[in-house]
């Protein structure tokens, strides 16, 4: 946070808007953030800023921005990692003269560029290493997902070929298969990978 004289100085020198990094229990309980999570969520990493928050839990992002961090006016977005994938991220180091560090990443089609404060470089870097990490799996994930569906399609549409009068039973047999498919790899939940780099 800035406040009056100094506020106005690193908004001249470029400062204002460079996100702290918290992890885990670091993140502040008070955060405007937790309002809108949603039952049983984890948050895991926290970029705070003066003109908003990123919040990545261990179910998605939630992101809220405005004029200012304490103003009143608001505006939140979700992007779930169940139905937003995480991809091409990347992490751009400070220079000698530069007061910020820069975490680029993808996500349900919107492209975010966050600065992160030059002294917590060491920071910033762990988080590009933890949300790549996550992207990783998401990529896998989605492969698999593919393979699996197209395996399961190929299979009823051969049940129902060689004895149609099988349908009512593979109605419930088919929605069995497409629940277990979307659990296996549409995760509402990826607090695992966050715990592995974390602690780290």
């Amino acid at each position: 946070m800035f406040s009056g004289a100094s506020k106005v100085l690193a908004e001249g020198i470029g400062s204002a808007d460079n996100c702290s990094v918290h992890f885990g229990a670091e993140i502040p309980t008070k955060s405007e953030y937790l309002m809108y999570l949603l039952p049983d969520e984890r948050p895991q990493i926290l970029l705070k800023c003066t003109k908003g928050e990123y919040l990545f839990t261990d179910c998605g992002l939630t992101v809220v921005f405005g004029e200012a961090a304490a103003g009143r006016k608001r505006t939140v977005r979700r992007l779930d990692y169940r139905n937003h994938r995480l991809e091409d991220i990347t992490f751009e180091t400070a220079g000698m003269s530069d007061f910020d560090c820069q975490l680029t990443l993808e996500i349900g089609r919107t492209t975010l560029s966050i600065d992160i404060k030059k002294a917590e470089q060491d920071d910033g870097a762990k988080t590009y290493r933890i949300l790549h990490s996550l992207a990783i799996v998401h990529a896998a994930e989605e492969k698999y997902f593919s393979l699996a569906s197209s395996a399961f399609n190929a299979a009823l549409g051969s049940s129902l070929t060689s004895d149609p009068a099988a349908l009512p039973n593979l109605i419930g047999v088919s929605m069995q298969g497409a629940e277990a498919i979307a659990n296996r790899y549409c995760r509402r939940s990826y607090l695992d990978v966050f715990a592995a780099h974390i602690q780290n």
